[in-house]
């Protein structure tokens, strides 16, 4: 299994099977000094959860990974999202 930014495969054949995302999210307890931690720990968990769903399909990789994160009022959130293949 595999995960990876590029947003297509050259030369490999592939069936897409489905976009997939993944998000957690995480309580900051308001204290800055954490938010560099706690931001690394929600995107890894996240890509762990996109690596699980996507092993729970069947596929081979995820292609086209991207993370986007996003705070609010203490709170941060990390979300995951790309295209689960699998080849033939």
């Amino acid at each position: 299994m595999f995960l990876t930014t590029e947003p297509s495969l050259a030369g490999k054949n592939y069936n897409a099977l489905r976009v997939i995302y993944a998000t957690v999210t995480l309580d900051t307890g308001n204290n800055l000094k954490s938010y560099p931690s706690k931001w690394d720990t929600a995107i890894e968990n996240a890509l762990s959860k996109l690596h699980s769903n996507a092993t729970n399909l069947g596929a081979d990789g995820v292609i086209g990974v991207h993370v986007s994160t996003s705070e609010n009022s203490g709170w941060i959130s990390a979300t995951v999202m790309g295209t689960a293949i699998k080849f033939f």
